[in-house]
């Protein structure tokens, strides 16, 4: 009986466990252009080591609650997707997030993409899972495989697929060889300019989501 108990008991916490880290990583989708946010203001108040350390913390608490989706004992609806169910979208980009000079307001077309196979709408306060270009250009492997993939349908969630700039089809300048040319061109080649993007980007997909129902 005291055996029985205490399996029900472990059982029960082990459940409480993953509701909350559920709870947790859709917070953390739901708010995370706030997150972008609080991190690129504790960059302009933090030395370079303690902005290492917060970023390092962010991907723990991330990894940790992406693991306790991806590995649970469910059945996955979705592993991958067909890359016709994505749209590509260009956003005219701010150059310089951070200064004011005449050549700030330099603006460039990023791309990303949008997958609203899943998505169950904003009156349903179904959330975006945003993926957050790596230092290489975005192809069709980056998003249609993968932990947001294998999770839209359960969340019913908007996938949102960004490119980090510099890469790809997301070049200032007009070309790469323009981009790349001196220190002056590389100077907006940074990761506080990388995150703001993606803030921008969140903000006006989150802005316009009701035009996207019919996507």
């Amino acid at each position: 009986m005291h055996s029985h108990s205490l399996m029900v008991a472990k059982d029960t916490a082990a459940t409480c466990k993953r509701l909350c880290l559920d709870q947790l990583l859709i917070y953390i989708v739901h708010h995370s252009s706030e997150i972008i946010r609080y991190i690129l203001q504790y960059f302009t108040m933090r030395s370079i080591l303690g902005s290492l350390l917060l970023q390092f913390s962010l991907l723990i608490v991330l990894l940790n609650s992406a693991s306790a989706i991806r590995f649970r004992n469910f059945k996955v609806l979705s592993d991958s997707a067909d890359p016709e169910e994505f749209k590509t979208f260009f956003f005219n980009q701010t150059l310089d997030h951070f200064n004011y000079k005449p050549e700030s307001y330099g603006t460039f077309q990023q791309r990303y993409y949008i997958n609203s196979k899943y998505w169950g709408g904003g009156e349903a306060s179904a959330p975006i899972f945003v993926f957050l270009g790596a230092e290489a250009p975005m192809n069709d492997a980056d998003v249609t495989n993968g932990l947001l993939n294998e999770n839209a349908a359960r969340f019913h969630s908007l996938l949102l697929y960004i490119e980090h700039r510099y890469y790809g089809k997301s070049i200032p300048f007009g070309s790469r060889e323009e981009a790349f040319k001196n220190a002056s061109t590389l100077g907006y080649f940074n990761s506080a300019q990388a995150l703001s993007d993606y803030a921008a980007i969140i903000n006006h997909v989150k802005h316009f989501l009701h035009h996207f129902t019919n996507l």
